[in-house]
Formats: C-alpha cells, sequence, structure tokens
C-alpha cells in the first residue's frame, strides 16, 4: 500500500501483522510488529507498507 507522506514529517504505523515500511525504491525504513506503534520519519513524499490494513498518522 503507498501513502502519502510530507518529507521530513514523523509518522506512527500501527499493523495488524508484521509490516515493513519501505521508500519507494526499496529501501527499509523499519518493521512493524502487530499492535506495537512504530514511529518514523518520512524521508520521501510516499512510503510503502507490506499490510494493507496497517494505519498511519502523523505524530505530533
Amino acid at each position: 500500500m503507498t501513502v502519502q507522506t510530507i518529507r521530513e514529517r514523523i509518522y506512527e504505523v500501527v499493523a495488524t501483522q508484521t509490516c515493513t515500511v519501505t521508500t519507494p525504491d526499496g529501501t527499509l525504513i523499519c518493521v512493524v510488529e502487530p499492535g506495537t506503534p512504530v514511529s518514523f520519519v518520512a524521508p520521501a513524499s510516499s512510503v510503502e507498507l507490506s499490510d494493507d490494513a496497517a494505519s498511519v498518522t502523523p505524530a505530533f
């Protein structure tokens, strides 16, 4: 699943299954375990998630 992001903004991901977050070119950003929120800094204007049911929200 492709998610639009704003470069250098912090986002939080919560997944229902193990999920990888990568850049559009395939560089690994992080791995999210089910039910465990993980924060990351967006390196580009979009990221790819391996879990279509995962939720991504801006962190404050």
